[in-house]
């Protein structure tokens, strides 16, 4: 079983996640790169799962997300 962890990005005491930040702290320099890696590792069965929080699924990250090919996990409606 492989044991690899995707990178852990810590915001400053008191910084409230929105879909910029998101993007632009957690997405740009951390999570696509470690997605892209996974990808070359495994191949494209590679899946990204986020809950429901609403900067997760605003325009911005998802237009960057579908840009970087990212493959995101279908929740039920």
């Amino acid at each position: 079983m492989d044991t690899e962890m995707g990178p852990l990005v810590i915001l400053p005491k008191g910084a409230r996640m929105n879909q910029h930040r998101y993007t632009n702290e957690v997405l740009k320099p951390a999570f696509v790169p470690f997605y892209k890696k996974m990808v070359q590792k495994y191949g494209k069965d590679v899946v990204m799962q986020e809950d429901g929080a609403k900067y997760h699924h605003a325009k911005i990250p998802t237009i960057f997300k579908t840009k970087e090919g990212v493959i995101c996990l279908k929740w039920p409606v």
